[in-house]
């Protein structure tokens, strides 16, 4: 890593410094989530950020609400690709339930709901209590599906299902669409 940090100017440094600052944390938990494994994770993220500082000038062009999503997938495909390389860390289960998860595709709604999620719970009008309570346990408390099913008495599918439409509403309520059902 200390190569390509040697290859880059001051402004990208504090670039790649400033998201690691911010983001690091959040990626790590995303690498261990996958993981269970603190070094494995530890090397996903170096990974990740290497590949950050190999294309730093798509990553430093991007605008925030897409720069945290792409680097995000950098960091779900390195901790993959470690499963992928070293057999006996494979932990099927996990990555099954992380990818059905992610499925949806709704890691951009994700970076949405950390960068406000106070003003969307907070906001009696956009959402329903019990939708609340959903995105309270899911982001604030980073519950599994499975776990929220079982506190609310429904299937993991059940949960996914309902975390898609909320976080459904909450995109249309940001570019204007119907707020209400």
């Amino acid at each position: 890593m200390i190569i390509f940090l040697a290859g880059l100017t001051n402004e990208e440094k504090a670039f790649v410094s400033n998201l690691y600052n911010k983001h690091g944390q959040y990626f790590f938990r995303k690498a261990f989530y996958i993981l269970k494994n603190k070094e494995l994770a530890e090397e996903a993220l170096a990974n990740a950020f290497i590949k950050i500082m190999g294309n730093i000038e798509k990553a430093s062009s991007l605008a925030d609400e897409d720069l945290l999503p792409y680097c995000l997938t950098l960091v779900k495909n390195e901790a993959i690709n470690i499963i992928r390389k070293d057999k006996k860390h494979l932990y099927t289960d996990n990555i099954e339930t992380y990818l059905i998860e992610d499925l949806e595709n709704k890691i951009e709604a994700e970076f949405i709901l950390k960068d406000q999620f106070q003003a969307i719970v907070n906001d009696k009008t956009l959402l329903k209590e019990e939708e609340r309570l959903f995105l309270i346990f899911r982001y604030h408390h980073d519950l599994t599906y499975n776990e929220i099913g079982k506190l609310l008495n429904i299937s993991q599918g059940t949960a996914l299902k309902r975390n898609q439409r909320i976080l459904e509403k909450i995109r249309k309520t940001k570019t204007g669409g119907q707020q209400h059902e």
